[in-house]
């Protein structure tokens, strides 16, 4: 019995957080992950424990080992759990071959194992108490044959068929777990139910036996994963190819600052879990850089957008190399990633599609965080769907195959006849027990979601509070320190040069903009029209805009703030059939303009609810009657009635236009409706105080299906309901299926049968590897251009106009020669920034007329401000004006009063500011 004192002395050794474990099991058919972290230490083994151990190698019966929960004292310990895991991992591999004996047939093994963060520590709950970890030779289950595995909710007992005969063996076909060796019910100790106060601690005790049990998973089994791994290249695997990880981009900007005098690299800070937040400064003279104008680039705030990060190191080096000349007289900032956590975690051995921060949050309000995420159940390393067919009264059927391609799934159109017919979920199982599956996950802040401008307070993704994260807050504190910062590009999710934001939406109080401010509507129609000539982008999606990094530049910093997702889908070529087939392909005549007036009217349909964590059991779609009336041109009010209540809206549009937006209030939170209107077909995206956007679709009241002057593209030719998602399949197809997992059949533990498919993790955000040069090319391009058109102000004047003895009339402008404002009209409204101040020195008895402190809050374009003193003093007086200016700088101009004078102008000195 050499192995169980090995098994043992390992045990006792194990006295530090057991690593953080994150891989999927597949033992019969039962599927298991652990996703937390194990603060918990083994306590030593009374000796009664121990005759158990050496009993339970006789026949290969359970194995139970009892674990204490004892949060870890010293940092050291933390460090000494992966080595500890390993030790235990191999001592478990020969116990697991002596207890199975073949009698285990697993299917799939994926594992990985990295020590604990210590943020991952403090969040496990230290109430668990001591529990039972069983391994049995027979496979993993109950321990008695009445009821369920604990991790599985009473309503799937059923499925489980009872247990087998002592002696036979589990079969992949069989349909069942295999179960414990039947316990004498007399020696049993009398169950007692569980009080109310107990189940949170139940909760815990289960994860924490999850985990345990992964934490002793034999090396025999690993060593099968790699092989299996090794014999089909994953779909994440192949969407990363020539990515940088965090190492590699560690290692990218260190070269990069290392290899040019105009480059330094620095930190802003630390992202949850101790990863440095880089920042390159790009400047011919250092000691300058943060008094010069300066363009900010920002890429990386959501996990997934990985193209932004390789895109920012790209456009720095190109700077360097081509554009010195530039640098000096403007200061660039490239941030390449703001949240290497997320991006990390994408990075692993499994791409969720995560795209915040680590953050701990309770999805679920169930006093756990992050016990009931995603489980990769067929292994492929990424994280997809699963679609129910007929679910029955379990699950509520939401959406069915697409009749036109059955691999995208639709929700119904009721005008057509459609029913529901399949239930989505997220790749996984109910690990909590509460019926919902992978509702829990590894929760986060998605730090594009969690800056001050329209910041959605009651969004779970939005974060506890504005900045609530290490990474936001290192953020905006670097902005806030340098008010030098006059052009910002950010690389993310949102566009607002593709798709110019609207500029007649506003909240419900009616002033703060929920686009862009009236007053740069045209600024950003020329910086859309030369972002498109510059890059040759032509798509990008629309993403809601609340507490974004970028809105927040714009609207309280007063930033010309461009946001981009760099990529956008491409085209693909096809060749044209030939004979009768040729005619399917022709292009489908235009539409006839849609009547103005057809606005308004009365519409009936539903609206398609985002998943909202945490909200309990909410309807994924409501009824929905809208009634619009348009008062004159451009006005247009109206309501949607739900079960939920009734919502006026209100708002403007351009004369004739079928697409406009509208405002509205419910219980004090602010909601905007985007309307687009086609003949009797209306679509509309509903945003509000939730994550993510509604989707409205209703008809006319009293139009048929197929009326004359519904969308003719929608009638003329089939084709899938969403044209977007099937373009997007066909490129997915033209790349050898990268972006799109087939859907496959599964036996699913507690669903039973079920399919597991669908769209990777960020495949619709980044190109392939080999595109990435270019991209960068055309992006450097436009970042030039944007400084060529960077505000240029300069002092004209003054010019001395001697009106009488002892009286002199003193002129000065400041003049803008950049395309560029100085402000924005949005900052400018706000007063965001601080302006451009003239400060005249002379007494205020001496000043006949005009401000001594003159403020110019906004210079445009080409333009100029203009101030203009009377002053009454002795001829040959000394005259002095403070300028202040975070773009010019603090200067002194000096003259005297006289025709003749000739003005000095002088940096301002330190005393005087």
């Amino acid at each position: 019995m050499r192995w169980s004192r090995c098994f043992h002395s390992v045990l006792k050794s194990h006295s530090a957080n057991a690593p953080r474990a994150s891989h999927i099991t597949t033992i019969g058919l039962r599927t298991i992950q652990s996703k937390r972290s194990l603060a918990s230490r083994v306590s030593p083994i009374s000796s009664s424990r121990t005759r158990k151990l050496k009993q339970s190698t006789a026949s290969p019966s359970a194995l139970y080992v009892s674990i204490r929960n004892r949060p870890s004292r010293t940092r050291e310990s933390a460090n000494s759990a992966e080595k500890n895991s390993a030790m235990l991992c191999a001592c478990s591999s020969v116990a697991f071959s002596r207890m199975t004996s073949g009698s285990i047939a697993h299917q799939t093994v994926h594992s990985s194992v990295k020590a604990p963060s210590v943020a991952s520590q403090n969040t496990t709950d230290r109430r668990v108490g001591q529990c039972q970890l069983g391994l049995c030779g027979s496979g993993i289950g109950s321990p008695s044959e009445e009821r369920a595995p604990r991790s599985m909710p009473r309503a799937y007992a059923p499925r489980l068929a009872p247990a087998k005969p002592a002696g036979s063996t589990a079969t992949p076909d069989s349909g069942t777990l295999p179960s414990h060796p039947q316990r004498d019910p007399a020696a049993s100790r009398p169950r007692r139910r569980r009080m109310p106060h107990e189940m949170t601690r139940h909760a815990h005790r289960s994860a924490l036996l999850r985990g345990a049990l992964f934490a002793m998973l034999p090396a025999s089994l690993l060593t099968l994963s790699a092989q299996t791994s090794t014999a089909q290249t994953s779909p994440n695997a192949a969407l990363r190819d020539g990515y940088m990880d965090h190492d590699g981009l560690r290692a990218r900007v260190r070269a990069l600052a290392g290899s040019s005098a105009m480059c330094t690299l620095d930190t802003i800070g630390e992202s949850r879990e101790g990863r440095e937040l880089f920042v390159l400064t790009l400047s011919d003279d250092h000691t300058q850089a943060h008094k010069r104008p300066a363009l900010l680039i920002t890429a990386g705030l959501d996990g997934r957008h990985w193209v932004g990060t390789e895109t920012a190191v790209r456009v720095a080096e190109r700077l360097l190399e081509h554009n010195g000349a530039s640098l000096s007289e403007v200061t660039v900032y490239v941030i390449p990633r703001v949240n290497p956590d997320g991006t990390g975690r994408n990075f692993g051995p499994v791409n969720e599609g995560h795209i915040g921060t680590l953050r701990p949050v309770d999805l679920d309000r169930d006093g756990v965080a992050n016990e009931d995420g995603p489980n990769d159940l067929n292994a492929d390393g990424v994280i997809t769907m699963m679609r129910l067919a007929d679910p029955g009264l379990a699950h509520k059927p939401t959406h069915l195959p697409d009749p036109d391609e059955p691999r995208l799934m639709k929700t119904p159109d009721w005008a057509k006849g459609e029913r529901a017919t399949h239930a989505l979920f997220i790749e996984g199982i109910d690990e909590d027990g509460d019926g919902r599956i992978a509702e829990d996950g590894a929760g986060g802040v998605d730090l594009d979601r969690n800056f001050m401008h329209l910041w959605p307070e009651y969004a779970l993704d939005a974060g506890p509070h504005q900045l609530s994260e290490p990474e936001s807050m290192a953020l905006a504190r670097f902005v806030i320190d340098r008010p030098n910062i006059t052009m910002a590009i950010t690389y993310g999710r949102h566009d607002n040069v593709v798709n110019v934001p609207d500029h007649r939406g506003r909240d419900i109080n009616r002033r703060i903009p929920t686009g862009i401010d009236e007053g740069d509507k045209a600024l950003f129609d020329e910086l859309s029209k030369l972002f498109k000539e510059t890059t040759g982008q032509k798509r990008a999606p629309k993403e809601d805009i609340a507490g974004s990094f970028h809105a927040w530049l714009y609207a309280q910093r007063a930033v010309t703030s461009v946001a981009t997702v760099v990529w956008g889908r491409p085209d693909i070529d096809e060749k044209k059939p030939e004979g009768d087939d040729a005619k399917a392909d022709e292009p489908v005549e235009a539409a006839p303009a849609a009547d103005p007036n057809r606005v308004a009217g009365s519409w009936a349909g539903s609206i398609a609810l985002p998943a909202m964590e945490g909200m309990g059991e909410m309807p994924d779609s409501l009824d929905a009657t809208i009634e619009l009336d348009t008062e004159d041109e451009t006005t247009v009010s109206g309501s949607v009635v739900t079960m939920m209540g009734e919502l006026s809206l209100r708002g403007e549009r351009e004369p004739g236009a079928t697409a406009f937006t509208l405002v509205g209030d419910m219980s004090g939170a602010p909601i905007v409706v985007e309307f687009n209107i086609g003949g009797d077909i209306m679509r509309a995206q509903i945003r509000g105080p939730f994550p993510g956007a509604a989707t409205l679709d209703a008809t006319r009241v009293g139009a048929a299906p197929g009326a004359p002057d519904a969308p003719r593209a929608a009638r003329a030719k089939g084709g899938p309901s969403d044209a977007e998602e099937a373009a997007w399949l066909k490129y997915s197809d033209s790349r050898g299926g990268v972006g799109f997992v087939e859907w496959e059949s599964f036996d699913h533990p507690q669903l039973g049968e079920v399919e597991i498919g669908g769209w990777v993790p960020g495949f619709k955000m980044n190109p392939p590897a080999s595109e990435l040069d270019d991209l960068a090319e055309k992006q450097a391009d436009f970042a030039v251009a944007l400084i060529e058109r960077r505000p240029r102000l300069r002092v004209q004047g003054p010019e001395i106009t001697r009106l009488g003895p002892g009286l002199y009339e003193v002129r000065l402008a400041i003049v803008n020669d950049g395309w560029l404002p100085t402000n924005t009209a949005m900052g400018e409204q706000a007063r965001a920034m601080l302006p451009t101040v003239l400060r005249l020195t002379t007494p205020l008895e001496q000043i006949v007329s005009g401000q001594r402190v003159d403020r110019a809050w906004r210079i445009e374009g080409f333009g100029r401000h203009e101030a203009h003193w009377m002053l009454a003093v002795e001829d040959g007086a000394p005259i002095e004006i403070e300028l202040l200016d975070d773009q010019l700088g603090d200067m002194l101009i000096a003259f005297s009063a006289s025709e003749t004078t000739t003005p000095t102008i002088s940096p301002l000195p330190e005393e005087r500011r």
